[in-house]
């Protein structure tokens, strides 16, 4: 019954306030756009070890058939999914680093606040190679789990 309500109607609140808005829509976009190009880079990755198996197909029943097993033949693939991973991943960790020190320029510049309002850290860094990780695994995972459940002659003869 009594609340007394105060109100704060000071420039620096209105920066602060403006620049809290900014970085929140900010956020929401890059998460879109995170996911997007995370589904995106998965079905690419998905698509370069389907091509690679299927061109090298007899090399995998021939494998196969001097006794490699479905896990050796994955090693084969992840590998080369793995190098591809890192490569990308290196540059993905260039760009991002690059942006945030841009944007928080263009933060401090545009609001006229000292605060960094995107950090590229440890645990952004941490986030990124795990989920690379996880689609580069799951992308060479299912291509390569077909393949290896062929019979050797089978994918001998298929090409």
């Amino acid at each position: 019954e009594n609340d007394v309500y105060y109100e704060l109607n000071s420039y620096l609140y209105m920066c602060v306030d403006q620049a809290n808005v900014f970085a929140h829509t900010l956020r929401n976009v890059f998460l879109g756009a995170g996911i997007a190009f995370a589904v995106f880079a998965g079905l690419l990755m998905f698509n370069f070890i389907s091509v690679s198996i299927s061109n090298k197909c007899k090399e995998i029943g021939i494998l196969r058939a001097v006794g490699a097993r479905g896990a050796d033949v994955f090693k084969i693939f992840f590998s080369e999914a793995g190098i591809i991973t890192v490569i990308c991943t290196a540059l993905a960790m260039i760009g991002t680093a690059t942006a945030c020190f841009l944007l928080n320029g263009v933060t401090k510049e545009l609001f006229d606040v000292s605060i960094s309002m995107f950090v590229f850290g440890f645990a952004s860094v941490g986030m990124m190679l795990a989920i690379a990780a996880l689609v580069a695994f799951a992308a060479t995972f299912f291509p390569v789990f077909f393949a290896a459940r062929k019979k050797p002659v089978e994918s001998i003869r298929s090409l």
